[in-house]
């Protein structure tokens, strides 16, 4: 996911724009930052996970958390393909965020299904 955040995420007319980028541009909130914030507490909890073993609790915070960084990548992507009116396109970073996104959802789903009491 952090690498997603450095990565185009509106290209067109001969130049792109990352999510630091429109970050800048924007007065909103910081959605690269929010990508990399998930990916901190998601990695802690993998690690977490992985010396204290499979613990339940543990497991679930992940699905939940990686959830909502799917949602939330599947709504930013949604909201930027209203951009083509104005010659831009969605860029790679986007797309690796919610590629990213689903491998976390899918690794916590399956610590999940696996857990050891």
């Amino acid at each position: 996911m952090v690498v997603g955040t450095f990565l185009p995420w509106v290209t067109g007319d001969g130049g792109s724009a990352s999510g630091w980028d429109l970050a800048d541009l924007s007065s909103e909130s910081n959605d690269a930052g929010v990508y990399v914030a998930i990916a901190v507490i998601l990695t802690g909890l993998a690690v977490a996970m992985a010396v204290a073993g499979r613990m339940l609790a543990v497991a679930i915070i992940a699905v939940v958390i990686a959830a909502f960084a799917t949602l939330a990548a599947i709504i930013d992507i949604g909201d930027d393909e209203g951009l083509e009116f104005l010659g831009l396109r969605i860029g790679a970073g986007l797309y690796v965020i919610l590629v990213a996104a689903l491998v976390a959802l899918a690794g916590s789903i399956w610590a999940l299904a696996v857990r050891r009491r």
